[in-house]
């Protein structure tokens, strides 16, 4: 299987920076916002950054839309925007009826385990997935690619490829609450702030000293704010 046509549900700046990525990635997109508003200012943004690089002409590779039967016809549809329950169980019920039958679903991961959303939502349990990018997602080239053990080989494969071709190194978890980065992620940061409220040092101070020791290129305060 191969993927080539992307839908993308969410504007928010995980959407916009993935759509701009996957475009300039050869890829055609879709971008999805039921907020007429946030959909313009998307676009407008990825029109920008397109311009400044001069590569404008990619700009017909992405389309806007706000109806989500638009995306018959994608290869993955990616849950960009973060939903609670009962919203994310409405939009795949208006989702679904529409995907073509080998189309992959691919839903946020970052805290919660994906089984429940399956589980949830009825989605197909072989062809769904977990992304999970890590912002600054335009910068950051690592990606999680969740699975579950009714995740299909080819859909996973196909789903690991296509991160590779967009330029980013997947990395493939079991599912389970937090996955990896964000386990990881938390305790770093409350650390930090234990040494802030022990008096330690500033943010700027403490970032400072973690980069200069780790070699990474962020402190945890720098990495909270792309929380």
């Amino acid at each position: 299987m191969e993927i080539t046509a992307i839908g993308i549900m969410g504007a928010n700046s995980t959407g916009t920076g993935l759509a701009e990525v996957f475009i300039k990635s050869g890829f055609q997109v879709r971008l999805y916002d039921g907020f007429k508003d946030s959909l313009n200012v998307a676009l407008a943004k990825i029109k920008w950054s397109l311009r400044k690089e001069g590569k404008e002409d990619l700009l017909a590779n992405i389309e806007g839309i706000q109806d989500l039967s638009k995306f018959k016809g994608a290869d993955i549809v990616i849950e960009a925007a973060a939903k609670s329950p009962e919203e994310q169980r409405l939009y795949f019920a208006k989702l679904l009826p529409g995907l073509d039958p080998a189309c992959v679903v691919a839903v946020r991961c970052a805290v919660n385990p994906i089984a429940g959303v399956i589980a949830n939502c009825g989605l197909p349990a072989d062809r769904t997935v977990g992304f999970h990018f890590i912002k600054p997602v335009r910068a950051n080239a690592l990606v999680e690619v969740v699975r579950t053990h009714n995740t299909g080989d080819a859909y996973l494969e196909a789903v690991t490829n296509l991160a590779r071709k967009m330029g980013k190194t997947p990395v493939i978890v079991k599912d389970n609450p937090g996955q990896i980065v964000e386990r990881l992620t938390r305790p770093f940061i409350l650390s930090a702030l234990r040494l802030l409220d022990a008096g330690k040092g500033y943010p700027n101070e403490i970032d400072a000293a973690f980069r200069e020791i780790s070699g990474a290129a962020a402190g945890p305060f720098e990495t909270a704010d792309f929380a």
